[in-house]
């Protein structure tokens, strides 16, 4: 009798502990994290015309980036990881009212499109990354993973999901190096460099051929941008002398004609003189303004193809200015995709790693009875990210699964001994379950 206290103590406790931890993880708002997908909505109510606007460059679909921001046009990075809906909602608002200098803060929302993944491996029939949904809890995991595995020894499965896990991280691995080459790539040609510089742990393996296929393929790139780059400034520059010349042809010219109109107004000012006083023919006079007239005339076109031409020449200088800003700004551009791709190839390196390790520490049993009529049942571990580190625990068929997390599924031994049940691994769930945010 006392012993069916204890077992039904121990039952209550670990109902309690387990209970209580599923009720800290689905309380309070949803958090976002990276690789949440968000459509962001921005109206503000224009009193003048009675009707409301929407902002149509802030509204649309944006994604929680590696570094837990979102990008937004004309507020640019806005901070989204840890926050709720609500409150990134109205961050945005208020960013985009400082920004603008709007008098009213207009309105924000925010509506999850799709949620970060989870990942489920171990004793189920389709292990593998699979998208989130709320309220998601650990036998839900489960049966979206196609339910326990049962046809597969526990040596065939471990081996299987190694397998698979070292692929993947072949795979990354392989992904990893080729970002890593374009990025010394594009460094280079922000610094106007003539060959890349490549980093001493790639510059290490140029005699690997698939490295050295990279680095070739990288460097035929590098000189194509730059070559077209130069190509271009070339033409723009020998536009520029041919404008110098024309300009210094110009200039003589009109010296020239400057000269010439002269000594006509000199001639036109002596006839005028003698024709006052009766020595002179007035047709002779005529001509000589009219010469005159048509030199000032030559020299004012002169002066206005000069002035155009020199517009020309600035023109040219500015076009090449426009495309070298052009230039380093689509190679910033480049070089930031890059730089972010690595951060999300490093996350899922760490994830994948994580899964091997799981794959390779936990050897499932897969039989569903065992001898002298011991029952076996599903165990479920996670590893979740909790204050930057990656953590493992036990947790309970109904606790909460959250964006994330990585579900080890195993089978364990719930031996029936005169009515008690092994209730170990439960007791130590609610004793390692980390608080959630």
């Amino acid at each position: 009798m006392i012993k069916l206290v204890l077992v039904a103590l121990t039952l209550l406790g670990a109902s309690f502990f387990g209970g209580g931890f599923a009720m800290a993880q689905a309380g309070g708002e949803y958090r976002l994290d990276v690789q949440d997908k968000l459509r962001v909505r921005v109206i503000d109510w224009r009193t003048a015309v009675g009707d409301a606007n929407e902002w149509k460059a802030l509204s649309g679909e944006f994604v929680v980036n590696s570094s837990g921001n979102v990008s937004l046009p004309l507020i640019g990075e806005v901070k989204a990881s840890g926050l709720s809906t609500s409150a990134f909602a109205a961050l945005i608002a208020e960013r985009l009212q400082a920004k603008v200098g709007l008098s009213q803060r207009p309105d924000a929302s925010v509506e999850i499109t799709e949620y970060r993944p989870f990942y489920i491996l171990g004793t189920v029939a389709t292990p593998g990354e699979y998208p989130y949904r709320p309220g998601l809890n650990a036998l839900q995991a489960l049966s979206i993973g196609g339910g326990l595995l049962r046809s597969i020894s526990p040596g065939g499965q471990m081996e299987r999901e190694a397998l698979t896990g070292r692929g993947e991280l072949r795979l990354l691995s392989v992904d990893q190096l080729t970002l890593k080459i374009r990025q010394a790539r594009l460094e280079a040609e922000l610094d106007n460099a003539a060959q890349l510089a490549l980093p001493p742990e790639i510059a290490s393996r140029s005699a690997d051929r698939d490295v050295a296929r990279l680095v070739r393929e990288e460097q035929l790139l590098f000189d194509a941008r730059r070559d077209s780059l130069q190509s271009q400034i070339a033409s723009l520059n020998a536009t520029k002398i041919v404008l110098a010349q024309e300009i210094d042809f110009l200039k003589a010219k009109g010296a020239s004609l400057e000269r010439q109109y002269e000594l006509a107004k000199r001639e036109l000012d002596n006839i005028a003189s003698l024709a006052a006083k009766g020595l002179a023919v007035s047709g002779r006079q005529l001509s000589l303004e009219q010469n005159t007239a048509q030199f000032d005339t030559s020299r004012l076109e002169v002066s206005v193809a000069s002035l155009r031409a020199k517009q020309d020449l600035s023109k040219m200088d500015r076009e090449i200015a426009e495309l070298r800003g052009k230039f380093r700004t689509e190679t910033l551009v480049m070089l930031n995709e890059v730089r972010s791709k690595l951060a999300t190839i490093a996350e899922k390196f760490e994830t994948a790693q994580a899964l091997l390790a799981n794959s390779e520490a936990y050897q499932p049993a897969l039989d569903v009875a065992g001898p002298d009529g011991e029952q076996r049942r599903p165990v479920f571990r996670v590893t979740r990210r909790v204050d930057g580190q990656q953590k493992t625990f036990v947790i309970s068929e109904t606790d909460e699964v959250l964006p994330g997390d990585v579900v080890s599924v195993s089978r364990e031994r719930d031996q029936q001994r005169g009515g008690a049940r092994d209730l170990t691994l439960r007791d130590t769930s609610s004793a390692n379950a980390p608080q959630v945010r």
